[in-house]
């Protein structure tokens, strides 16, 4: 096989014995060798997608940065061995993922007995929060996320109903929203107190987040990032978790900042537009891995 360059496409013609080829016929009939290049660029694509799924279905940015880093072999492998199919290339990326998060030995995962997590996700199976999470919050079909977790159609749709029903029993909770926008402020608080739980302040600046959450310490935290004259909501959420440990859920249009980035612990993102499915099932997903007093 002909080697191909990993270098720059501006220093090809200097570092690079060959000129590097876009893609090479493997001996398999159909299947298609993609330059290692061209691979990291469709995995730095995608990256912040399979942070957001890692870090939700542990529950911690540490941790599921620390899967997606025990994943990159498969990842390079998926990236580079994908052929058309039922899955796209970013849904062979999701099943490759997926396999590492069932079969980690690197990372800890907490158990009910050791940590102080809520009845409601010592019920949660990995499976039935990974089928919730691919189709509500990373917005694969039913289909799609079947063939991630390498299941029928059929059971995944019976472990979504599972997890549902399981999420739906959490303890009301207190939520503070910071959002400056009154039209989104007013749809995240239907979607709160259809949940069950109860909204203790809607905040449009950063200092009268702080000091409704020193007032009344919510239980879950939902943060604009921008709030225009008013301040930072990530500075806001940062202090408020300073403060007290409570988990955040980011609703924002700028997802690359905190998934990139520094962000409170533990937290959840979710891209503007948002189906109302996709909150509901970050918040249930925020509430059941929050300790418990």
């Amino acid at each position: 096989m002909t080697p191909f360059c990993t270098q720059p496409p501006a220093q090809h013609h200097r570092r690079c014995a060959r000129p590097i080829r876009t893609l090479e016929p493997r001996a398999a009939p159909g299947l298609f060798f993609v330059p290692m290049e061209t691979t990291i660029e469709t995995i730095r694509r995608f990256l912040p997608s399979l942070r957001r799924f890692a870090r939700a279905a542990v529950g911690s940015q540490t941790a599921g940065d620390a899967l997606v880093r025990e994943a990159m072999p498969n990842l390079v492998a998926a990236a580079m061995g994908w052929t058309p199919g039922v899955l796209d290339l970013r849904g062979a990326l999701f099943a490759a993922l997926s396999r590492t998060i069932r079969t980690s030995t690197v990372v800890a995962f907490p158990s009910p007995a050791g940590a102080p997590l809520s009845q409601a996700l010592a019920t949660l199976a990995p499976a039935e929060r990974d089928a919730l999470l691919l189709t509500a919050l990373e917005g694969f079909s039913e289909g799609e996320a079947a063939a991630i977790l390498s299941t029928t159609p059929a059971v995944l749709r019976d472990w979504i109903v599972a997890a549902r029903e399981v999420l739906r029993r959490l303890e009301p909770a207190r939520i503070l929203i910071i959002e400056d926008d009154d039209l989104m402020a007013d749809a995240m608080a239907r979607i709160v107190t259809t949940m069950g739980h109860s909204v203790v302040h809607r905040a449009v600046a950063e200092s009268e987040a702080l000091q409704a959450a020193r007032r009344a310490v919510p239980h879950l935290v939902l943060a604009d990032i921008q709030l225009g004259d008013g301040g930072d909501g990530l500075t806001a959420a940062q202090a408020i978790v300073a403060e007290s440990p409570v988990p955040v859920i980011f609703v924002t249009g700028y997802p690359e900042r905190l998934l990139t980035g520094e962000a409170p612990e533990p937290a959840f993102v979710v891209s503007k537009p948002y189906r109302e499915e996709t909150l509901r099932t970050a918040i249930g997903q925020a509430l059941a891995t929050r300790a418990r007093a």
